[in-house]
């Protein structure tokens, strides 16, 4: 989060930019959500989880963006909700700022392919870790499907730049012995973060 909205990257010394945010010198000043509200866009984060988390909450305020809300919705996992719920909120976000004839940045923030990976897919699935990731990303993958579907249908792609990415790789402890999961190794799964992009016609 920290990468994306100050272009800051977490230091072994300072665990999390985020969740260290009062010791840089991050504000408003030169952050993505000030930047592109200086031209005229509304900047929106809608999040899954606990904001408290990683001091997500100070982040995001320090960034200058303009909402900040986080998700809530009738079925809960570990952290949070599901994505599917999260991505209806954002198309009513996006709706909305459309109506008023606002260009938006919206962010959305999903956690469901997080351990203990109890997506809606993987309510069942026994077995390794690794069986229940699967499941949660398919989960994921349908959400993010039937997302890019009803902006179709309602012409929003047609001037929407939609970018889906990870914040990082994935291991398994098959994967790495004893070393931690992620964020403080260079094996080569813990670097390789998935992208996918929906480009507006005539982008």
């Amino acid at each position: 989060l920290e990468a994306l909205l100050f272009g800051i990257y977490p230091s072994l010394a300072r665990e999390t930019a985020a969740f260290s945010i009062g010791q840089y010198e991050a504000g408003p000043d030169g952050a993505l959500p000030s930047l592109l509200r200086s031209r005229g866009f509304a900047t929106s984060y809608l999040g899954a989880m606990d904001l408290r988390f990683e001091n997500y909450q100070r982040a995001l305020e320090a960034s200058g963006m303009d909402r900040i809300e986080r998700v809530t919705g009738d079925r809960t996992l570990t952290w949070g909700v599901p994505a599917r719920t999260v991505f209806t909120r954002a198309e009513r976000v996006l709706a909305e700022g459309s109506a008023q004839d606002r260009r938006q940045l919206v962010v959305v923030w999903t956690t469901e392919c997080h351990r203990p990976y109890d997506s809606a897919a993987s309510a069942g699935t026994t077995g390794s870790d690794r069986d229940r990731y699967r499941a949660c990303q398919a989960t994921l993958a349908d959400a993010l499907r039937e997302l890019i579907a009803d902006l179709s249908s309602t012409g929003a792609l047609r001037d929407t730049l939609v970018i889906a990415f990870g914040d990082h790789g994935q291991l398994f402890p098959e994967d790495r012995g004893d070393a931690p999961v992620y964020g403080q190794n260079v094996h080569e799964r813990a670097l390789r973060v998935p992208l996918l992009m929906w480009l507006p016609e005539g982008l």
